[in-house]
């Protein structure tokens, strides 16, 4: 987001109870309002959204609720936010 925004969107991936997730985090100088969400695909073009779920006061961070998936999974997942009027996304993990 450079210098047109100090907030960051991430895609985190770890492991929760030995099982690999990935979530979406927003955070730095977030604003009430900006929002986050986790897009979630098979591959073939189509996915699900998993938010948003919005920042309720100044600086506040927030996270999705975490995807399962697994070594070798088709499942691909992307972060996303919307600050101000801008949207954007990570790549595809």
């Amino acid at each position: 987001m450079g210098e047109r925004s100090a907030r960051r969107v991430q895609l985190r991936v770890g492991r929760i109870n030995g099982i690999q997730h990935g979530w979406a985090h927003i955070g730095r100088e977030t604003k009430r309002g900006d929002a986050v969400w986790l897009d979630v695909t098979r591959g073939g073009g189509r996915w699900l959204q998993c938010g948003p779920f919005v920042v309720g006061a100044d600086g506040q961070e927030v996270s999705t609720p975490a995807a399962r998936t697994e070594k070798n999974s088709p499942l691909r997942f992307r972060a996303c936010s919307r600050t101000d009027d801008r949207s954007e996304c990570t790549a595809w993990w």
